[in-house]
């Protein structure tokens, strides 16, 4: 079931989440080297699989996070200071 979640660092354009990204959503909001975070469209429900997190660096120097949970994907785009220790970060925490 998809939730919202608000916070200073949080766009405000859209905040729905998928239950995958909830922990990951307030891992970042708790990084002090992360600026902003915002949250891509859930699209439509897809097959059924496990939890996976993919980071990829965008060309601005943030990073792209896409989560795919069982039923679901979503992508989180989040603009830091320092992509590389926000990655090993997230790496060491949830794994890729």
């Amino acid at each position: 079931m998809p939730k919202h979640m608000t916070g200073k660092k949080i766009s405000k354009s859209h905040t729905t989440l998928i239950e995958a990204a909830i922990p990951i959503a307030k891992a970042l909001e708790k990084m002090p080297e992360v600026k902003k975070i915002a949250f891509g469209k859930i699209p439509k429900p897809i097959n059924n699989g496990r939890h996976h997190l993919k980071i990829d660096n965008e060309p601005n120097g943030g990073l792209r996070l896409t989560v795919r949970g069982n039923r679901s994907i979503q992508t989180i785009y989040v603009s830091t200071s320092d992509s590389e220790k926000t990655k090993r970060e997230l790496e060491k925490k949830f794994g890729q």
